[in-house]
């Protein structure tokens, strides 16, 4: 006898005492240890089905939709916001040529690090597309300079 048949038997047994005995869900908890909620839970079930509401429910793990994009899926989204690295995700969604959401697009992007408009920007700027400012390219380059003194204050005159 397999764990599935002994639970059911024991939850059979249970509402087989209620429905004979006359049994409160108080004397349920004293006899078995089960609470409240779970009486409940059972007795709505095998009032609308049955015995076989007291069965386990079998569960459907396979989604409709997958669960990852393909790796043509994340070429095409990389190139349009190489063309278009201004746009946020819903209207990239929107534009590509295959049906997909706005937040598995922002899914992808947060996992490359392009969630934010000015991110996309910095890589469209790297990979050769010329976006930045002249303005922007001097602070980006700016963040790394770096002044080297000895001591606090040496290079002030």
């Amino acid at each position: 006898m397999n764990s599935k048949r002994m639970v059911f038997d024991l939850r059979k047994r249970v509402f087989e005492e209620w429905r004979w005995k006359r049994l409160t869900w108080q004397e349920v908890k004293e006899k078995y240890g089960f609470s409240k909620k779970w009486f409940y839970k059972w007795l709505k079930r095998f009032l609308k089905y049955g015995e076989d509401g007291l069965r386990d429910k079998e569960r459907c793990y396979s989604s409709p939709h997958p669960e990852s994009l393909s790796h043509r899926e994340k070429e095409k989204i990389l190139s349009y916001i190489y063309d278009n690295p201004t746009h946020g995700p819903d209207r990239i969604a929107r534009e590509i040529d295959f049906k997909i959401s706005g937040k598995t697009v922002w899914k992808f992007l947060v996992k490359k690090n392009l969630n934010t408009r000015r991110k996309r920007r910095f890589w469209a700027e790297d990979h050769g597309k010329p976006v930045l400012t002249k303005k922007e390219k001097q602070m980006r380059s700016a963040k790394y300079n770096h002044v080297e003194s000895k001591e606090p204050g040496a290079c002030v005159l």
